[in-house]
């Protein structure tokens, strides 16, 4: 059955995410957070996918990602603890997002891992 171009299964993810967004949002709301969008974005990110076993793969991917580029990040941030050195940080930012673009084609991981060590590594500079 289709109404206006989407199928059952669409229809009903669709029903999925947007109560999974207000739930988010009621218990951070519930427990005080001081970012509650934070708890509805992750949320959204988690549900891009039709199944949980599609969900939750996705999620070790961008998990181990992340921990790579968080790893790499704080290395390259102990190697390079002079925050004035301008030039060495551009270099270096020019590397690890050219490798995460270079790297995409073999899953976004590397993109994320890209991502993830420019925001530890300019973080621990400023």
């Amino acid at each position: 059955m289709r109404h206006f171009g989407l199928s059952r299964l669409h229809l009903r993810h669709a029903v999925k995410t947007g109560l999974a967004c207000c739930l988010a949002y009621l218990f951070s709301a519930l427990l005080k957070s001081n970012y509650p969008v934070w708890a509805v974005v992750s949320t959204i990110v988690v549900m891009q996918r039709t199944s949980v076993a599609e969900s939750l793969q996705a999620s070790l991917l961008r998990f181990s990602g992340m921990a790579l580029g968080a790893v790499i990040g704080v290395g390259l941030s102990l190697v390079f603890i002079h925050p004035e050195n301008i030039w060495s940080i551009t270099v270096i930012l020019f590397g690890l997002n050219a490798a995460g673009a270079y790297f995409f084609q073999y899953g976004s991981r590397y993109m994320l891992a890209s991502i993830a060590a420019t925001i530890v590594l300019l973080v621990g500079h400023f």
